[in-house]
């Protein structure tokens, strides 16, 4: 229940993180336009048009599985009306079929926006991790788990181009096989930064004496311990989906109409 409980959190925290980064990047676009600063303001505009599908498709594919979670902490009690775990369970999952289901919000990153500005939106985007695995991959608290973050952000990277070569050579249908396995990997290394950077802050506010922060320590504690099951949770999904991505896998696509029956 205990493991169940932190991944809830951590998803809950980096879902959050990653909403205030989207709408972070909104204002500074729009503010820098008004100012005239064009050049400044495609540059955010940019995340703006990266994040904007991986909000609608993570947010909502994960908002029904930390209900789902919910439920199995319940247990039997929660799958019955008298607990409201049923009722959001039921209502989270309407989320991620509005638009066209949240395919459609995958094609839309890696048919559109991947492109933008003729990828530079997408090489500012790793570049971003990069800078930040640089700066803290040799930290004492969170080190181990910034090296994890380095080498999945490198496999998303790789994964981008072996996309871009789909697309290329005019091999549509396996770009399209793609595109929901790139936006996972890519919400989930974006999530896996935001919350290491929380949790790097909340390692620098722990060395501080505790009586100055009384109420503030139990929540930086908790943001801090996030990192432990950031390790298992992010960095081995992203690089198995972008293996995947690589691997010129066809079975979905060649496998013939008769195959998908279950009966004989």
């Amino acid at each position: 229940m205990r493991r169940l409980l932190l991944e809830m959190k951590s998803k809950i925290e980096g879902m959050r993180a990653l909403c205030v980064k989207l709408a972070f990047n909104e204002d500074l676009a729009r503010a820098l336009r008004a100012e005239g600063k064009n050049d400044e303001a495609d540059f955010y505009q940019g995340r703006v048009d990266l994040l904007t599908p991986i909000v609608k498709a993570y947010c909502s594919d994960q908002g029904f599985r930390v209900c789902e979670q919910a439920v199995q902490i319940y247990g039997g009690a929660g799958y019955v009306q008298d607990n409201p775990v049923e009722q959001y369970l039921r209502d989270a999952k309407i989320f991620s079929i509005y638009e066209g289901t949240n395919h459609i919000q995958a094609l839309d990153l890696v048919v559109r926006k991947l492109r933008g500005r003729h990828g530079q939106d997408l090489a500012d985007f790793i570049g971003d991790l990069s800078g930040f695995v640089q700066r803290y991959s040799d930290d004492s608290a969170v080190g181990p788990e910034v090296k994890l973050l380095g080498e999945a952000a490198e496999a998303l990277q790789k994964a981008g181009g072996d996309l871009m070569q789909y697309m290329m050579s005019s091999r549509l249908d396996q770009l399209t096989l793609c595109c929901s396995p790139f936006l996972e990997a890519m919400a989930e290394v974006t999530v896996g930064h935001l919350l290491l950077e929380a949790a790097v802050i909340a390692e620098e506010e722990r060395t501080q004496d505790e009586s100055q922060k009384p109420g503030g320590v139990r929540l930086l504690r908790g943001q801090g311990d996030v990192r432990e099951v950031l390790r298992e949770l992010r960095p081995a999904r992203v690089m198995a989906k972008c293996r995947a991505i690589a691997s010129n896998d066809r079975s979905a696509l060649d496998i013939p109409d008769a195959g998908f029956c279950t009966a004989w």
